[in-house]
């Protein structure tokens, strides 16, 4: 069975966008094959943190942060979405730390686990 050149071309188009999402994804810190988990943060402030910003254990960084926006309502609050992709178990009553990570004063997420 002979594939027709036009046909040759439009798969190779496709998988090349498919290879272009997943690598910029990988670049953007995101694994689309691993499993995911989010949690919501609210804080008063966020002085400094952005997106891709790491969320950390004891040290270890097992996740980031996927969205920063305003709690409706007008109060004011900011909700902090935490991305986490390791597989270990946080109990509800953890606390999420806001914390310069650096002299730079950028800044991080840890978690103190409950």
């Amino acid at each position: 069975m002979k594939i027709s050149k036009e046909m040759r071309i439009g798969i190779s188009f496709a998988g090349a966008v498919v290879l272009f999402i997943w690598g910029f994804n990988f670049l953007k810190g995101s694994d689309l094959f691993s499993p995911k988990r989010e949690f919501v943060a609210i804080y008063p402030s966020v002085g400094g943190l952005v997106n891709s910003s790491p969320v950390a254990i004891n040290g270890v960084k097992v996740g980031m942060v996927s969205g920063i926006a305003f709690v409706p309502g007008n109060s004011g609050m900011v909700a902090v979405r935490l991305l986490i992709t390791n597989k270990i178990g946080i109990p509800a009553n953890s606390v999420a730390h806001l914390y310069s990570a650096d002299l730079m004063g950028s800044k991080a997420i840890e978690i103190k686990l409950g």
